[in-house]
């Protein structure tokens, strides 16, 4: 009877002892306080620290991307200009402004196209030309101009023979628009245009040496003009 009520008590303290673990082993708020705060450090670090850590070594890949492309450029830009012939070069520099000069007054633009008028017969209708104050619309944001409406009257043979001469009489870069050509109850004919002629203003803003370059030279056409012009100055 003894060994049976020793039992019971031996198994009565083991159930509590079991209990007792089993309560302890609950989880508690208390328990909950460190992985919280350790998280809360995880996320500041990670939206303070790493995204932006991130974030900078994405922009520096960018930037790195971005430089070795401008050193590119600017290797293939030395190597074409270390293929051109600095002679020529300097040739087609002073050909090209004689004919593009960085001003142009109306005087000397008008004296070309009224001297050919002259030299086919014809007779001044119309004859007024001024700056266009500004940068032409087909030229780069230094180029400029004078403009004006130009008419004259003569014989058909002398108006054709003056529209066909017209552009290349001129040592400047003209160029024809709004041509018209009427003729009279006299018998004679009438010309109107309007004449544009073209400078190259000097240019004050900054050249992107990053841009592609293409060799003025493969322009060989344009230079062939500019040397024909230049023999009329």
């Amino acid at each position: 009877m003894a060994l049976a009520k020793n039992s019971s008590i031996k198994t009565s303290k083991e159930i509590a002892a079991i209990s007792e673990k089993i309560r302890d082993s609950k989880l508690k708020f208390s328990d909950l306080i460190i992985p919280i705060i350790v998280f809360t450090i995880l996320g500041f670090l990670t939206v303070f620290v790493f995204v932006p850590m991130i974030n900078s070594a994405l922009e520096a890949q960018r930037e790195i991307k971005e430089t070795d492309r401008k050193i590119d450029e600017l290797e293939k830009l030395e190597s074409t200009l270390d293929s051109l012939d600095e002679n020529k070069l300097s040739d087609d520099v002073i050909l090209s402004k004689s004919v593009i000069p960085k001003i142009l007054k109306v005087s000397d633009f008008i004296y070309y196209v009224d001297t050919l008028a002259k030299e086919k017969s014809l007779f001044v209708r119309e004859l007024s030309a001024g700056d266009m104050g500004g940068a032409a619309k087909d030229m780069d944001s230094s180029g400029a101009g004078v403009s004006g409406p130009i008419s004259y009257l003569g014989d058909y043979e002398n108006v054709v023979s003056f529209l066909e001469q017209v552009q290349s009489i001129s040592p400047y870069i003209i160029r024809i628009q709004n041509v018209e050509i009427a003729a009279l109850d006299t018998g004679q004919w009438t010309i109107s245009l309007s004449v544009s002629g073209y400078y190259m203003a000097e240019n004050t803003d900054n050249v992107d040496i990053y841009k592609p370059f293409k060799v003025y030279t493969d322009y060989q056409g344009t230079l062939d003009i500019f040397e024909e012009k230049a023999k009329n100055l």
